[in-house]
């Protein structure tokens, strides 16, 4: 009895704590893609409860992501402004919500936002 409790408190402290993104502004997206990689590796959960622009709405292909209805998304053109550009960020952002905001990329050279709960209407999970 005593050896099943320490195994399970040892399992507890072990497991990894969520990622919160509270105001990530983006970067690199090979970047963020590595660490999308890695995060899912472990199993750990990614939390968007503030604004996750560029590059970090990467996090949205997370195996466990959720949202929070407060939190912003804001979505933009891959620089350079290119067809391979465009295409690898289609691809990345495979959600088929995401595709609603990615058809027109002539609009895309300044960032658009949508909240939480519109992305929880379209089908990422809610926190």
């Amino acid at each position: 009895m005593k050896r099943s409790a320490v195994v399970l408190a040892l399992l507890a402290s072990t497991a990894l704590s969520p990622y919160v993104i509270d105001n990530d502004q983006g970067g690199f997206v090979a970047d963020y893609q590595r660490r999308l990689a890695r995060m899912d590796a472990e199993g750990r959960q990614i939390v968007i409860r503030g604004d996750c622009v560029s590059a970090c709405v990467v996090y949205l292909r997370a195996r466990n992501v959720c949202v929070y209805p407060t939190a912003r998304l804001g979505f933009h053109a891959v620089q350079p402004y290119s067809d391979q550009g465009k295409f690898t960020f289609a691809l990345l952002l495979h959600s088929a919500f995401i595709a609603d905001y990615i058809l027109d990329w002539g609009k895309w050279r300044r960032v658009t936002y949508i909240t939480g709960r519109e992305a929880i209407r379209r089908g990422v999970e809610e926190c």
